[in-house]
């Protein structure tokens, strides 16, 4: 079975180095493969030309704290444009994601919901955004489906898991549809 994508969630606990982070690239480029970066701050910006890049809004203007005076927006173009990625997405916690794609900025807001735990939001997001790239979804569906899971698992206590059936019950409770 071919690989058809490549993870790399950095949490900062020394795994990935600049030397390894050049050696996994070089492999991943080498084969093609589609990537997808949740960076922390030691080595923001070493993970260049991903398919996805997530980054939270604290990771992203932290990597972007000698721009203090540009905005949101104009932090958001410009570290697409230097991460050299295909598509940049930033989740904003209870405001949903922005995310850039051909140099355009769009948001995708959440639903407002009373959060129990966000304990894992990130994560199930990224795995969302992965699995729904990977079988072509567009973008706005992408971040939709993100926001949504993030939704399913901040209503939880604690760690948790997400179910095929508790996306689809958030995701049919919503007027809003998303095309394939």
């Amino acid at each position: 079975h071919p690989i058809t994508g490549v993870v790399l969630q950095d949490y900062n606990k020394g795994i990935f180095t600049v030397n390894s982070i050049d050696r996994i690239l070089e492999l991943i480029r080498k084969h093609d493969i589609p990537y997808f970066i949740d960076p922390k701050f030691s080595n923001f910006w070493k993970f260049q030309g991903a398919t996805l890049f997530k980054p939270n809004r604290k990771e992203l203007m932290d990597a972007n704290s000698s721009h203090k005076s540009i905005s949101f927006q104009e932090i958001m173009k410009s570290s697409a444009h230097k991460l050299k990625c295909e598509i940049l997405m930033c989740t904003l916690a209870e405001k949903g994601i922005a995310y850039v794609e051909e140099d355009k900025l769009f948001y995708s807001p959440a639903d407002r919901i009373d959060v129990v735990d966000v304990s894992g939001a990130g994560d199930t997001s990224l795995s969302i955004m992965v699995l729904a790239y990977l079988l072509g979804y567009d973008t706005s569906s992408i971040a939709t489906l993100a926001n949504l899971s993030g939704k399913v698992v901040c209503m939880k206590s604690g760690v948790s898991i997400m179910t095929l059936d508790e996306l689809k019950s958030a995701y049919f409770s919503r007027e809003e549809t998303i095309e394939k």
